[in-house]
Formats: structure tokens, C-alpha cells, sequence
């Protein structure tokens, strides 16, 4: 058994390459009308989903400025400062400033 090569010079006749356009804009054309079909299916549902989203972040904002209006939070606490944590100027500062207080007194007295 022979088995002749396929030659691969051949020429497409033009309404061989008619036919292959043909089938190309079909196959579009039906890809594309699949595609429209789904997505106008699914644009109320996306449109929904938005909406929801949007009510939510109006509702959670409107909870936000009720919060901060009808319950401020309350003042910060005074914590009282001990020599413990600061820097070795400021403690230093400070006894400077009661000596000097204290020097004072004692000379205006």
C-alpha cells in the first residue's frame, strides 16, 4: 500500500474561503447572542445585588451618625504621670523646677 503525499500548495477557491467567513460570523454571532442572553439574564440580579449593597452602607452610615450623636463617647481619664517612663530630662526638669519653687520660698519668706 502507497500512501501519496497531501500537497499543501493548494489553492482555496473563493467561495470555499466565502464558506469558511460564513461559518466564522456565525459561530460569532451565535457566541455573542449566548453571551447577550446570559447577561440579560443576570442583570437584574447584579443591579439587585448592588442595590442591597448600597442600602446597607446608607443604613450603616445613618447608624454611625446616630451613634456618635445620641451617645458621644465619654471624656478621656486623667492619668496621673509618675517619674516612671519618662526620660531622664524630664525627671531631672522637674526637681529643678521644685528646687527652684522651694529656693524661692524660702528666700522671699
Amino acid at each position: 500500500m502507497v500512501v501519496e503525499p497531501i500537497q499543501s500548495n493548494r489553492q482555496v477557491s473563493a467561495a470555499g474561503f466565502a464558506s469558511l467567513l460564513l461559518g466564522v460570523s456565525l459561530a460569532l454571532m451565535l457566541c455573542g447572542s449566548v453571551t447577550f442572553v446570559i447577561g440579560f439574564i443576570l442583570m437584574p440580579w447584579v443591579l439587585g445585588i448592588v442595590l442591597v449593597f448600597y442600602l446597607v452602607g446608607v443604613v450603616s452610615a445613618l447608624s454611625s451618625f446616630g451613634r456618635a450623636f445620641l451617645y458621644p463617647p465619654p471624656p478621656p481619664k486623667q492619668i496621673p504621670v509618675s517619674g516612671f517612663g519618662l526620660g531622664f530630662m524630664d525627671i531631672f526638669h522637674g526637681i529643678g523646677l521644685d528646687l527652684i519653687t522651694s529656693i524661692g520660698f524660702a528666700i522671699g519668706r
